[in-house]
């Protein structure tokens, strides 16, 4: 989840410094972070990777494939870093795979994933 995070945020402050001419050493130093954080990735069954487990991740079973959590779809809703098709589409699948079952803000998070994706 960090990764995501820092990254929204670096690319805004890029963003915002590039668009008023301010900042230039700071910008330039994290625009070279930037680059280091990790790249979202598709697992073998091609829903958005959960957690960063290496290269050569082991094969783990998930104990609860339906879990209500979502967080590893911040980039999805609310940031929007998942934005070619091939993320938009294992960004479905996981929330597919995870089902509607759940309660409060967590069928809410969902509900604004599939709006993201233009799914009703």
């Amino acid at each position: 989840m960090f990764g995501t995070s820092a990254r929204e945020t670096f690319e805004n402050f890029i963003y915002a410094a590039r668009y008023f001419g301010k900042a230039r050493g700071i910008r330039l130093e994290i625009e070279e972070l930037v680059k280091k954080l990790l790249p979202l990735r598709i697992t073998d069954d091609g829903r958005i990777e959960e957690w960063y487990l290496g290269e050569n991740p082991p094969k783990i079973e998930e104990a609860d494939v339906h879990h209500r959590h979502i967080s590893h779809l911040y980039d999805l809703y609310p940031a929007r870093g998942i934005n070619t098709p091939e993320l938009k589409e294992a960004a479905k699948k996981s929330l597919d795979v995870r089902g509607d079952a759940s309660t409060g803000w967590s069928l809410a998070w969902k509900a604004n994933c599939y709006a993201r994706l233009w799914q009703g």
